[in-house]
């Protein structure tokens, strides 16, 4: 993957973001906290979900540079210990068991319907608990966290040139194992979801 190709991958996630911002820019805090049913993420707590997500696969990125920086294979590998999703209904308690029934599926299924599974609202999935959010949090706080987010995010890539990004690895036991350029379309895809509940929850608070 060459550096043009990551920045179309960064270019896609500030884009996506933008969007995320102009559906909720006009909220005020009360909207924002506003429920649209018991149990049910208010649009404030879908942003903070976005947030937090980031700051998983932020950090992992960031750690793959780490090890090439350090000489090492630029490889990390997730385990449902580590980021406890669960799908379909199974208790997290019990997804562990499901690692390698996963584990076949990401080794047969070709990767564009696995991410596609992975990131539909056909598919049922629940946060893992690292990026379940916080309710309450201020509408400035979350719109300067959402909006400095693809800054970052980019300003990593620039710290990094010239590297070739194909051979930086992240493996996670939904989405398989994908380069840098698939995890940010990974991350897009996820928000671009969420879109879609926080149209619906608007709706349904106002």
């Amino acid at each position: 993957m060459t550096t043009r190709v990551a920045h179309k991958g960064l270019q896609l996630v500030s884009t996506t973001r933008q969007r995320t911002l102009a559906l909720a820019e006009t909220l005020s805090q009360t909207e924002l906290d506003r429920s649209p049913a018991p149990g049910k993420w208010s649009v404030g707590e879908i942003l903070d979900h976005l947030i937090k997500s980031d700051g998983v696969y932020y950090e992992v990125i960031r750690e793959l540079f780490q090890l090439r920086q350090a000489g090492k294979e630029a490889y990390i590998r997730y385990g449902f210990k580590d980021i406890n999703a669960s799908v379909l209904g199974i208790p997290k308690s019990s997804i562990g068991f499901f690692e390698i029934p996963f584990g076949m599926f990401n080794l047969f299924v070709p990767r564009t319907i696995r991410t596609f599974l992975m990131t539909s609202r056909w598919f049922p999935t629940e946060a893992p608990d690292v990026a379940r959010p916080r309710p309450g949090r201020s509408g400035g706080m979350l719109r300067r966290a959402l909006n400095n987010a693809p800054d970052e995010l980019e300003t990593l890539f620039e710290s990094h040139p010239g590297l070739k990004y194909d051979d930086f690895k992240f493996y996670h036991p939904l989405f398989g194992e994908n380069n840098l350029y698939q995890l940010l379309q990974i991350l897009t895809f996820h928000e671009s979801i969420h879109h879609k509940q926080i149209q619906e929850t608007i709706l349904k608070i106002q």
